[in-house]
């Protein structure tokens, strides 16, 4: 039988019997929080920690010292959330102020931590009925606080520290052992926490870990935190005894130092340290969402409405039971050129066609070149050499002038044709409001490739401005590669100090034309035309054609007018495929002109009812 946990997984110093120079009585706690610079978020941090670590190496009754951090519990929040603010949401690589204050806030909730482990260990050493409520809370909190330190590692995409998951596991065995892990928890700091209980404070440490947060973006790691005081609550934690066929979609071991993984992955199962979770109901829970329809369909809200299916979409493939797509990698060490962000990659890929046309045309006029010498090398042979060439021979050719417009052998930049055609060119880059050239791509590192996508390396200390669900442009680099830039999407991240930043790219298309849309007429008078991606139809795979858009400005059912390079098209957008927060992918169809006058007078009445409303 394999060992269970028990209290020597738990870390904590040892705690001395000294006289403390901090005074850790609640009214004499609330007096030195008083005094603390709170303009100052740093000096009050490290006034907090400097406090924090005293007390957990000092002998303390569990209830002083429970009674102690509640005194400073809102100083504590202050401080992290100030510390969090200097982190979350940056650029990667991280820049080593940045780190600094992750390391602070790690420390800040291990301190945190290591004081609700001392109580609870304590507690559970005395094993008194009447003091069960305490030992809840206790653990609780320990476990809260194990979690948040979970919680900023993905925030940053970095790995899962070592031995935080052998903790977690080990307090809610403790707990689950005792008959306390459904217990409520009475505590004033979770008034606006629904049944709080260190079975569903577990549930949500696990449910995080399952919802691939390597796959979400900055603020969705966060959102899905927050969500899952609620949710966990849709799932069931199962021991062995209490597993029917069927009814666990993932599995999680007591003993081990890992996150729960999916069941069907397992070979072999040691049933008396494994804990099962059913996802089913908060699945059908999601799908449910996913059907509520839009109350206002001309409201501000409806694009983070769509944000909103999207995440839940994201959170279905994860908790879902059923197998994960997955595709055999091989591994690559080339380097690969990507350009990052919508406007980025448009304009990229718009020079890159520039360049190819100018290619083209230099090459022409050289094979112009070369036949006209041609030719007259053959005239030279015609010219009869035994005529004296003072004679004169009448023609009804006159000797005129040479006119200079006509001479064919300009230099290609004094070329009339192509100082024609280049206002045409730029009144299309004004038109389309392509974005400003100083717009570049960056060689990032390839580790492996697939039918689906890259896994690709930056090891640079330039941040770059990588983030879940952008889309990217790729152009693989190196002799007999083509000149094309693919366009693709950022899927998941991980972020490691000593190496650089990993991404996972999928595929979307193996090209793309670049295009500019606007609105018809309708609810927008200032119609403001965005730069956008038309990826084509893929028949072996079937997918219908689409366009990229910037996220916020359309919806299903708007009207638009593209803009390919003077080539006007009116199409409807019939299905949103995704809204990342970063862009939107739409598939349309066209609208002929008996169609188009219509959809203007149903939009004009549809607007005027929803102001009427």
């Amino acid at each position: 039988m394999a060992n269970l946990p028990d209290l020597s997984k738990l870390l904590v110093p040892e705690q001395k019997r000294e006289k403390s120079w901090f005074d850790t009585r609640p009214k004499q706690i609330a007096i030195w929080v008083s005094s603390l610079p709170l303009g100052d978020p740093d000096s009050t941090t490290k006034k907090l920690f400097s406090a924090l670590s005293h007390i957990n190496r000092i002998h303390m009754s569990p209830s002083s010292r429970i009674k102690a951090m509640d005194a400073l519990y809102d100083t504590f929040s202050h401080c992290v959330d100030s510390l969090k603010s200097n982190y979350v949401g940056q650029s990667f690589p991280l820049s080593s102020r940045a780190l600094k204050y992750i390391d602070r806030s790690i420390a800040m909730y291990s301190e945190w931590a290591i004081g609700y482990k001392i109580a609870a260990i304590n507690l559970l050493q005395h094993k008194r009925f009447y003091e069960n409520k305490i030992t809840v809370s206790a653990i609780y909190h320990a476990i809260d606080s194990l979690d948040k330190i979970l919680l900023t590692h993905y925030q940053i995409y970095a790995p899962e520290p070592a031995l935080l998951w052998s903790e977690i596991h080990a307090l809610y065995y403790l707990a689950e052992e005792k008959g306390l892990s459904r217990q409520s928890v009475k505590s004033e700091h979770l008034k606006n926490v629904s049944k709080p209980s260190i079975e569903s404070k577990y549930k949500e440490s696990m449910l995080l870990s399952l919802s691939n947060p390597y796959h979400l973006g900055k603020n969705e790691i966060e959102i899905v935190h927050a969500l899952l005081t609620e949710w966990s609550h849709s799932t069931r934690l199962l021991n062995p005894a209490e597993v029917g066929s069927g009814t666990a979609n993932f599995v999680t071991c007591l003993n081990q130092d890992k996150a729960p993984v999916q069941l069907s992955l397992i070979k072999t199962l040691e049933n008396n340290v494994c804990r099962f979770i059913d996802t089913s109901d908060l699945i059908q829970h999601l799908r449910f969402l996913l059907t509520q329809p839009d109350e206002e369909p001309y409201s501000s809200s409806t694009s983070s409405k769509s944000r909103e299916y999207h995440l839940y979409k994201l959170l279905i493939t994860a908790w879902d039971s059923r197998e994960k797509r997955s595709f055999s990698r091989s591994p690559n060490t080339g380097d690969i050129d990507i350009s990052i962000g919508l406007n980025s990659t448009h304009y990229l890929i718009e020079e890159n066609k520039n360049q190819l046309e100018e290619e083209e045309a230099a090459e022409e006029v050289e094979a112009e070149e070369v036949e006209e010498e041609i030719e007259e090398k053959e005239q030279d042979h015609l010219i009869d050499d035994t005529r004296n060439p003072l004679d004169i021979t009448h023609t009804t050719f006159s000797i005129e002038p040479i006119d200079e417009s006509n001479n064919r052998y300009w230099k290609q930049g004094d070329n009339p044709h192509a100082q024609a055609h280049q206002p045409q060119m730029i009144r299309a880059r004004e038109y389309s409001n392509l974005p400003d050239p100083s717009y570049s791509y960056h060689s990032w590192k390839t580790l492996n490739v697939g039918a689906g996508g890259y896994c690709l390396l930056w090891d640079h200390d330039k941040s770059s401005n990588a983030q879940i669900g952008e889309v990217v442009g790729i152009k693989e680099v190196g002799r007999n590669k083509d000149n094309i830039w693919r366009i693709g999407v950022v899927r998941w991240m991980q972020y490691l100090r000593h190496q650089g930043l990993k991404l996972g790219i999928q595929i979307l298309s193996p090209n793309a034309s670049t295009i500019s849309s606007k609105l018809m007429n309708g609810r927008i008078s200032n119609r403001k035309e965005y730069s956008c991606l038309s990826l084509p139809e893929m028949q072996s795979i079937q997918q219908p054609a689409s366009i990229i858009t910037p996220t916020l400005h359309y919806k299903v059912g708007d009207a638009l007018i593209l803009n390919d390079h003077g080539n006007m098209m009116n199409v409807q957008l019939t299905r949103l495929v995704e809204n990342t927060g970063n862009y939107s992918r739409f598939q349309y169809s066209p609208v002929n002109q008996k169609e188009e006058i219509k959809f203007e007078q149903d939009l004009i009445d549809q607007a005027n009812k929803w102001y009427e409303d």
